[in-house]
């Protein structure tokens, strides 16, 4: 398994002459001759630090030193591990303002998650409504191919198969590197597979999941204020209480003036404040 750098921190600056040392969080490092790490300065193309640049190596901390013209440059950098076999981590992407000072650190595997929907069929004559796929087959690959893409359980880079499988509330999490995906639903209920493109965590084209069971459950899925307001669409079923009304889409989406409300099922009033749903009638 090739070694995963999670982290990057300044540990200690020379003036006479400049240099820098870093220590490398991570895993699965190898310690021995052949020892690499790749820093790529903003801009630049990659150096190579090796043999006197490489301070120490633990599984867990690889130490390096640097000098002026690797950390001169405000901006986004990367650095990666390479073990004496070969094996190099993905890239950790970090921001460095004055030199050695690091202003972000993110971490080199993107946390892709999200829900598995079942789609009505296009066009919806019928206004079928959106449903959860739990058990659906969740397949990754690059974007515009055929090929797979990596998938790890967690930040440290533990493998994870491709395709995943959606849990019982149609949920997946996966990890993988920072590159365009499509991600295509199968199986769970889903008659007919289908992919997203270019797709993000939680993608605005994907509805949310309290949309996706308010439409299941013929539930009201927005509230019109009045006095009392009126639940959309048409002849939906109220929400149930104020922990249910997350998700339901507030006209006007500013606050609402004094007075108006809303009925819920069990017969209390809520209003939107401009940000969240609040018990009683607006002030």
């Amino acid at each position: 398994m090739p070694p995963v750098v999670s982290s990057i921190t300044l540990v200690s600056a020379t003036v006479t002459p400049p240099t820098w040392s870093f220590a490398l969080l991570g895993s699965g490092f190898v310690q021995g001759v052949g020892a690499q790490v790749v820093w790529t300065p903003p801009g630049q193309s990659a150096v190579t630090l090796h043999d006197a640049d490489i301070l120490s190596v633990t599984d867990s901390v690889v130490k390096v030193v640097t000098t002026y013209p690797l950390v001169a440059m405000a901006g986004t950098y990367n650095v990666a591990v390479r073990n004496p076999s070969g094996e190099t981590s993905v890239a950790l992407v970090f921001q460095m303002g004055p030199p050695g000072i690091i202003v972000r650190s993110v971490a080199g595997y993107l946390h892709y998650y999200g829900y598995a929907f079942v789609r009505p069929p296009t066009p919806n004559t019928t206004n079928a409504p959106l449903g959860l796929a739990p058990g659906a087959t969740v397949t990754i690959y690059e974007s515009g191919t055929t090929n797979l893409v990596p998938l790890f359980a967690d930040q440290m880079g533990n493998a994870q198969s491709n395709p995943v499988v959606a849990d019982e509330n149609a949920f997946f999490s996966v990890y993988l590197v920072p590159i365009p995906v499509d991600v295509q639903y199968a199986g769970g209920g889903i008659l007919t597979r289908y992919t997203i493109g270019d797709a993000i965590p939680l993608d605005p084209r994907i509805p949310a999941l309290e949309t996706a069971v308010a439409a299941l459950e013929g539930t009201a899925t927005g509230a019109t204020a009045g006095t009392p307001g009126t639940w959309t669409p048409a002849g939906s079923v109220p929400r149930a209480k104020l922990s249910a009304m997350p998700g339901c889409t507030a006209t006007p989406g500013t606050a609402w003036t004094t007075g108006q409300h809303m009925v819920m099922g069990d017969a209390n009033h809520c209003y939107w404040n401009g940000t969240a749903w609040t018990a009683g009638n607006a002030p």
